[in-house]
């Protein structure tokens, strides 16, 4: 596993420079790209949700992801919930997203917040009024209580569905991805008495599925979200994850499910190679010009 710090030394101005420049280009010859939107016929439908957050600026890539996972997914979602950040309202979403012939579901981080404050958790609200990543963390936890759901940050694509029919019938269930390098918040991991997590595989959660009451399963959970909530750091939800993750969680492969930076200097044209196992991708960092790249020539 590639060394992230030792590598974005060597790389950053030159994949910054690429990001910046390449990834208009391509996704300006995205848009010549036509989209079915009969996606959701002679699918079979599982009883699970598709999850995101985003803001306004990621619609396209939010749209793009949607359409990689229905596209070539054979178990699809009952419906699609895009949770607003605060930057775009639920009627703009209807909108943007109106010609895809699927169960589509708006609703604003603020209502997700909320759910857990009238249930007397006001350390998850207080942390999702201040940072996008407890926004997007009670988002999770609301819709993973009533039923699976499969989330997915705005920059993913999906080569195949990493859930399978068994994983359903489970009650209760997490599974998360890994990350390139341990990215994590280091003053939530000293007061928790967490530094173990650097001995283990880096977490990503870019992706994650999961079902099920999370505060009546683990341990650490509350007390992570109160030290959130008092001062959100980097990474704050990523690294609540993998905590969670130690407790009762797994892991897709990495042959699953990629966080890899390894190809962010790769020739501009050059097709992107992927084995037969990959599911999705996630495009972290500045890899945004090879997402639009992969979605011009893969999906």
């Amino acid at each position: 596993m590639i060394s992230q710090n030792t590598f974005l030394e060597k790389v950053e101005k030159n994949a910054a420079f690429r990001d910046k420049y390449h990834r208009r280009i391509i996704f300006y010859l995205t848009k010549i790209k036509r989209f079915r939107h009969n996606l959701y016929k002679k699918k079979v439908v599982g009883d699970f949700i598709f999850l995101t957050i985003c803001n306004l600026k990621a619609f396209p890539m939010v749209r793009a992801s949607i359409y990689s996972f229905l596209k070539n997914s054979d178990l699809i979602a009952k419906k699609v919930v895009i949770i607003s950040d605060g930057s775009w309202s639920v009627d703009v979403g209807k909108n943007y997203f109106s010609d895809f012939k699927i169960p589509f579901e708006f609703e604003t981080w603020e209502s997700c917040a909320e759910y857990f404050r009238d249930k007397n958790e006001e350390c998850l609200y207080k942390w999702a009024e201040q940072q996008i990543w407890g926004k997007k963390m009670a988002a999770i936890l609301k819709y993973s209580e009533t039923t699976m759901v499969l989330f997915s940050d705005p920059d993913v694509l999906w080569y195949g569905n990493p859930v399978k029919k068994e994983y359903l019938k489970n009650d209760f269930y997490l599974k998360l991805s890994l990350d390139n390098s341990h990215n994590y918040d280091k003053e939530l991991i000293k007061k928790m008495d967490a530094e173990y997590l650097y001995s283990l595989p880096p977490i990503n959660c870019g992706i994650v599925l999961i079902k099920g009451d999370m505060f009546l399963k683990s341990n650490l959970l509350s007390r992570s979200i109160e030290i959130e909530s008092e001062k959100p750091g980097d990474f704050s939800e990523q690294t609540i994850f993998a905590l969670m993750e130690n407790e009762f969680g797994s892991v897709f492969s990495e042959n699953e499910v990629s966080a890899t930076i390894s190809d962010i200097l790769s020739p501009v044209w050059k097709k992107s190679r992927y084995n037969n196992q990959l599911k999705a991708r996630h495009y972290v960092w500045n890899l945004k010009w090879i997402l639009w790249r992969d979605f011009l020539t893969h999906i």
